[in-house]
């Protein structure tokens, strides 16, 4: 059945009807047992998403399935999949746009902040590297506070120490995290 689902959102991406498509990738991610097939349609409907508006309710149909399945990981990672997707436009903006571009995209990325802080922590212990140097290089931008134990949890392995603040830089990771740069330059140097 979910393979034929596939098919089916290809003949729609054909009739440039991006909407169906994304409709029939989520359901397999709701219903699919299978963690290859939802692996697969997550990651196309992360790619399509944008184009037929539906990340909203692609991020919402992630959300709800990790909660209910909190021992799918594929569903945590592809959430954080698709807060990558988002915000690296919108990081992008911040640091390069014009100031009323860097604004408004720091606004977006502060309101993606509240939704996405718990799952891109979580990735934080994730055993692949690939999805904690995800959640590393957005955390720090979406502006909430409460990422701060997190990312100085970091302090704790110096070679990501150095990532952290590399990758954020003053401006963006450590604006909310006043008094905190010492501490995460004294920590990478030591290897602590």
């Amino acid at each position: 059945l979910f393979p034929t689902y596939y098919v089916l959102a290809e003949l729609y991406l054909a009739r440039d009807d991006a909407r169906e498509a994304v409709e029939l990738y989520r359901r397999v991610i709701r219903l699919c047992p299978d963690d290859q097939f939802v692996t697969r349609a997550g990651r196309m409907a992360i790619q399509v998403a944008p184009a037929a508006d539906a990340v909203a309710d692609l991020e919402r149909d992630l959300s709800t399935a990790a909660v209910a399945a909190p021992g799918r990981v594929v569903l945590r990672r592809l959430l954080v999949d698709l807060y990558a997707a988002t915000c690296r436009p919108l990081i992008h903006i911040a640091r390069h746009g014009t100031p009323a571009a860097a604004t408004t995209a720091r606004t977006r990325l502060a309101g993606l902040g509240v939704r996405a802080l718990k799952p891109l922590l979580d990735a934080l212990s994730d055993p692949d590297l690939a999805r904690q140097r995800i959640s590393l290089e957005i955390l720090g931008y979406l502006g909430n506070p409460n990422a701060t134990a997190g990312l100085l949890g970091l302090a704790s392995h110096p070679e990501q120490v150095a990532e952290v603040v590399e990758a954020h830089g003053d401006a963006l990771l450590l604006a909310h995290l006043p008094g905190q740069r010492q501490r995460l330059l004294v920590a990478g140097e030591r290897g602590v």
